[in-house]
């Protein structure tokens, strides 16, 4: 049996009564949204940014805390407010890189850390990205897919890793 993308890259499939009844709807829901800049700035704007818990996560915390090497080039796609970015920033490691569709959540980093660079708070479309990076660090962006582009997704996370390059991610699992 041929695999398909998000297995060859190690992607979690599960399969389960419970797991495919919250998948349908959640496609359903998500087909029926326009998942574009407008949608994610007017979630920033109304403050509905549950999936936001204000600090990096426990996980991506430890993960980073056994980092040594500070010249990585590191990227956060629909990295939102960023957390993540802010703590490796404060840790020294100065080629970070945050994507995301609205400019709602890059303003807000850079009204936090003043002296993160401008330049590596990209707005843009994710799937138009044109670079590599040694590691790519993703709290939920999966999750945000809409499930038809997650195929999409995980080619391109493939596409902007280096040769030998780490993809670190927490993904919400639904019972």
């Amino acid at each position: 049996m041929e695999k398909t993308k998000c297995e060859e890259f190690g992607v979690l499939s599960l399969v389960g009564s419970r797991y495919l009844e919250v998948t349908k709807f959640i496609k359903y829901s998500m087909e029926k949204l326009n998942l574009d800049e407008t949608f994610w700035s007017e979630r920033y704007l109304s403050g509905q940014t549950g999936w936001d818990i204000g600090y990096v996560s426990t996980p991506l915390k430890e993960y980073i805390d056994q980092l040594s090497n500070k010249e990585l080039k590191i990227l956060i796609p629909g990295g939102g407010n960023s957390y993540e970015a802010e703590y490796l920033f404060n840790k020294g490691f100065k080629n970070v890189f945050v994507i995301d569709i609205s400019s709602i959540p890059l303003k807000n980093i850079s009204k936090r850390v003043p002296s993160f660079p401008n330049e590596n708070l990209l707005h843009q479309n994710f799937f138009e990205l044109e670079e590599t990076f040694d590691l790519i660090l993703e709290q939920t962006f999966f999750c945000a897919q809409d499930p038809n582009h997650r195929e999409k997704y995980v080619s391109k996370m493939h596409q902007l890793l280096k040769p030998k390059g780490n993809w670190s991610a927490c993904f919400s699992i639904f019972p």
